[in-house]
């Protein structure tokens, strides 16, 4: 072979015999250039693409298709999301939502999963979620109606102690509530509270304020990841157990 002849030149990019007829690589050959970005729903090519939190690039139409889907009167509200809930501020970026999906969108996301507790209006023809923007200590009132709830017995709003007996009659069907969920196994989920009852399948569940946990314990996932500990001992319960079976036979083959 003449000296300084490559004959992969123009085939693969860098590429080179040595001495012993090994081919070599100046540098790696590449693909092909990638193509124009796609959203991951509709697969349309777009200049107006947000990438969602998970790495899945959703175009703006999309984007608002998804959250007026969640608005839906008719369905039971569930967040607009792709792997993992789509951010707030990742709406507001799209730019396709109005200020009025975007404010109902928000209240429903809080009713769904604020830590502080759920208060709804007591009016019998309303029964609205009041906003905890819109509560104090002892009151919250309602933006749809105008009535005032009290905070600590769910009534219309008074002056003085709460109803004692009232409030000692729903504790006790609370706590029978709970003392049947504790019966049965259901789950808190630690995000929201709900009680969750699992039907089958396996111990991650997701709650429908997307709240990621263990059935077995409890426990919140984090990043995806939770070491349960029940997990934990039944896997050091099986090792033990192994080892009485392997310490078994041994003696029996004496």
């Amino acid at each position: 072979m003449a000296a300084g002849h490559n004959p992969l030149h123009g085939a693969i990019p860098g590429a080179f015999l040595n001495g012993a007829g090994v081919v070599n690589y100046g540098i790696l050959p590449q693909g092909p250039p990638p193509g124009p970005p796609t959203c991951s729903i509709c697969g349309e090519i777009s200049s107006n693409l947000q990438n969602v939190g998970c790495d899945h690039l959703h175009c703006n139409n999309c984007i608002a298709a998804n959250v007026r889907a969640s608005l839906n009167p008719n369905d039971v509200f569930a967040p607009a999301k792709c792997c993992r809930v789509i951010p707030h501020e990742i709406l507001v970026r799209a730019g396709t939502l109005s200020d009025d999906e975007l404010t109902k969108y928000s209240d429903q996301m809080e009713e769904l999963t604020s830590p502080h507790g759920r208060l709804y209006c007591w009016g019998p023809d309303c029964g609205a979620y009041i906003l905890n923007a819109n509560r104090t200590k002892r009151i919250g009132k309602c933006t749809k109606c105008a009535r005032r709830t009290c905070i600590a017995c769910l009534r219309k709003s008074h002056f003085g102690a709460c109803d004692k007996t009232q409030m000692d009659a729903e504790r006790e069907t609370d706590d029978a509530v709970f003392r049947l969920a504790k019966s049965r196994g259901w789950k808190r989920c630690p995000n929201c509270l709900t009680l969750v009852q699992r039907n089958g399948g396996c111990n991650s569940i997701t709650c429908l304020c997307t709240q990621l946990f263990c059935y077995q314990c409890g426990g919140a996932f984090v990043d995806g990841r939770h070491d349960c500990p029940h997990r934990q001992r039944q896997a050091e319960q099986m090792a033990q157990r192994r080892e009485e079976q392997r310490q078994q036979q041994q003696r029996e083959q004496q």
